[in-house]
């Protein structure tokens, strides 16, 4: 009968991606299986912090309705919907347990790409494209638009314009091999310009602004009611 100790002995002699793939599957038992209860318990707790709320009308006459794949269900008397806990959730309708999400989450954490986080998590490259979308929008939401108050720092810098996983057939331009510089010189339509502003107390906006050079309506439209009244705004020479 094997012990602990030759099995670490046996772990070392693997090569390098296997011992990962090792650290990876006691995550999964270990941390995530914890984790799956606890978060369960939170998102209930957040769910009716201030009481039980409707999510979709607001209205408070909620009542139990019944369990489905393990998951507590309710229904709203005004306005006759039913929800869960995760109504509006990223997970929201899905039929991927907890655990894929927490592993899918990981490799947006560690920077791996969408072909790479589908092939970690067993999920086809499709449904990878959409969980990255909709764990970027519940952030989104979850953030707010952004505002900032006293004294805010603001800049802008400009990227090359990706067409990364767009069809040849919709492409604007030819395709350019990654690393190449945009052929024209200066501030230009290749380029799309992406405003920040932050203040003192670590508040953040960043946004895609524009494509080419940006103007005085750009800024407008981005910052207003964003930035509070007596604000000092700080701001780079040109």
């Amino acid at each position: 009968m094997p012990n602990v100790e030759s099995i670490l002995l046996e772990i070392e002699k693997l090569p390098t991606i296997e011992q990962e793939n090792i650290l990876s599957t006691l995550e999964e038992v270990l941390l995530f299986g914890s984790h799956v209860g606890r978060i369960s318990q939170e998102v209930m707790e957040s769910r009716f912090s201030k009481g039980k709320v409707c999510p979709h009308c607001g209205a408070e006459s909620i009542s139990r309705n019944g369990k489905y794949n393990g998951k507590q269900r309710y229904i709203c008397k005004s306005c006759n919907k039913s929800f869960t806990n995760f109504t509006n959730s990223a997970i929201y309708k899905s039929r991927s347990p907890l655990e894929k999400w927490f592993k899918y989450a990981k490799c947006m954490i560690a920077g791996y790409s969408i072909r790479k986080s589908a092939i970690i998590v067993g999920i086809n490259i499709a449904t990878s494209f959409f969980w990255r979308h909709k764990i970027l929008d519940c952030l989104k939401s979850f953030n707010g638009i952004g505002h900032v108050d006293g004294v805010v720092e603001a800049d802008e810098v400009f990227f090359a314009e990706s067409f990364k996983g767009t069809k040849p057939s919709k492409m604007t331009r030819k395709s350019r091999h990654r690393g190449s510089q945009v052929k024209k010189r200066g501030i230009s339509h290749e380029q799309v310009c992406v405003a920040t502003a932050i203040d003192r107390q670590g508040n953040l906006i960043m946004e895609l602004l524009c494509k080419g050079r940006m103007t005085s309506n750009n800024l407008n439209k981005l910052y207003d009611g964003r930035i509070g009244e007596n604000s000092i705004l700080c701001t780079r020479q040109p």
